[in-house]
């Protein structure tokens, strides 16, 4: 069940913030969704289910954004990848600061994007002093939106997971 809670609110997320921000005109001032929605299933989730939900995240993400969904399936298995090895070095099991390490993950993501379009489409994006503006903003944007929306992804699991009670009477 919690599963499924966090992939229909990751497609809610998806579908709100992606539209919302392009609405709003903040074209580069808009946080990697991706980047915070699997840097919380990397500190909460096992191997298996953690890259699977972040498989469909991705799937999702391509989706909104109309681009091939296979870029943002490596996008989000990398993510996981990059988040969980640096959990086993680090210790950011707490929520603050797992938020504020999607900084760099958020740049390491869109570093990572980069290379795939170069790789594929031969666009040949230099590391210009745009590009890395544009990368800056994108991290500094998900650093700020990380920690609320980790907080919305841990209460509702909370909500979602079933209350067990020891009644010893019961015994």
């Amino acid at each position: 069940m919690k599963n499924i809670g966090i992939v229909i609110f990751a497609f809610v997320v998806f579908a709100v913030g992606g539209s919302l921000f392009h609405l709003l005109g903040f074209s580069y001032f808009r946080p990697d969704l991706l980047c915070i929605i699997v840097s919380y299933l990397s500190m909460r989730r096992d191997w298996t289910s953690g890259i699977l939900i972040s498989a469909i995240c991705g799937t999702f993400f391509a989706f909104h954004h109309g681009t091939p969904a296979a870029f943002f399936i490596m996008d989000s298995i990398f993510i996981f990848f990059f988040m969980r090895l640096c959990l086993l070095r680090l210790n950011l099991r707490h929520l603050p600061f797992m938020a504020g390490f999607t900084f760099v993950s958020a740049i390491a993501s869109q570093m990572f994007i980069t290379l795939l379009l170069d790789l594929f489409y031969r666009t040949d994006q230099q590391m210009s002093p745009e590009l890395i503006i544009r990368v800056l903003f994108v991290a500094s944007a998900t650093a700020v939106f990380a920690f609320p929306l980790m907080l919305l992804m841990q209460r509702l699991e909370e909500f979602l997971t079933p209350v067990v009670r020891d009644n010893y009477l019961l015994k």
